[in-house]
């Protein structure tokens, strides 16, 4: 169900198997962007960076105005998907950066502990663990997934999931899915009281509690804003309908 590398297996071979990126769209189109926030590896990364954070220092989330930037990373997606230039595409999916990220960094770490723990247990003359080698490091896939890295990792500390809403190709598709989905988080303007406490909790920055809206092409259906609200004006259900119905 990881999106881009299913797209790319089902243009390449048409099959079910490879389709996943389809359910992936129906979902959005029925309950918003929950791929971004419980599937898609990257944006998971960028919670557990978020929830790092918040042990030393709290997250505070502002609303910000959308970028319209993320409509040109999407499209230079498609046609680099449909031209098959693998360069691009590797440069956009946020699941090869994920894994360029884990290989480089991450594989190591474990090639280590595996041959330090094998090497205790053969005096032991367990022969349990083999030792592994060293994966070779070069010097351009070293470079490119360390700037990916820190760029995940400022983007998250600074603002949250502003990668996912500026950079993101699937986020920009999906973004643009969601603001159409059967299912939405909404806010009723007679109850909220503009307490921001939603706001403040939105890692999306995606609620504007001056206006009272809620920007659904770019909410990535965290539903923090759900618990914190104390008047009960955020609510999540059928588009058009839980507004007025919280209103009763």
């Amino acid at each position: 169900f990881q999106f881009m590398p299913s797209v790319l297996s089902f243009k390449n071979a048409i099959a079910f198997i490879s389709s996943g990126f389809i359910f992936v769209l129906i979902f959005t189109l029925l309950f918003g962007r929950i791929y971004c926030s419980s599937v898609c590896p990257i944006g998971i990364a960028q919670d557990l960076i978020l929830r790092i954070k918040s042990l030393f220092k709290k997250n505070v989330f502002k609303y910000s105005r959308p970028l319209k930037i993320r409509y040109f990373f999407l499209v230079a997606a498609v046609i680099s998907l449909i031209a098959g230039n693998m360069l691009v595409y590797n440069i956009l999916d946020p699941y090869a950066n994920f894994g360029r990220i884990m290989i480089t960094f991450f594989r190591p770490l474990f090639i280590f502990f595996n041959n330090t723990m094998g090497s205790l247990l053969e005096e032991y003359k367990l022969y349990l663990l083999f030792q592994t080698p060293y994966p070779d490091m070069h010097f351009l896939s070293l470079s490119f997934a360390g700037f990916y890295f820190l760029l995940i990792l400022t983007m998250s500390l600074k603002g949250g999931r502003i990668y996912c809403n500026s950079l993101c190709p699937v986020g920009a598709l999906l973004g643009m899915l969601s603001a159409k989905s059967l299912l939405k988080i909404s806010m009723n303007r007679e109850k909220c009281i503009q307490c921001k406490k939603c706001e403040s909790l939105c890692k999306a920055s995606c609620i504007d509690i001056v206006n009272k809206e809620i920007d659904n092409s770019r909410c990535v259906s965290c539903f923090n804003c759900l618990t914190v609200c104390s008047n009960n004006s955020i609510t999540y259900g059928v588009a058009g309908r839980s507004e007025s119905e919280t209103a009763r």
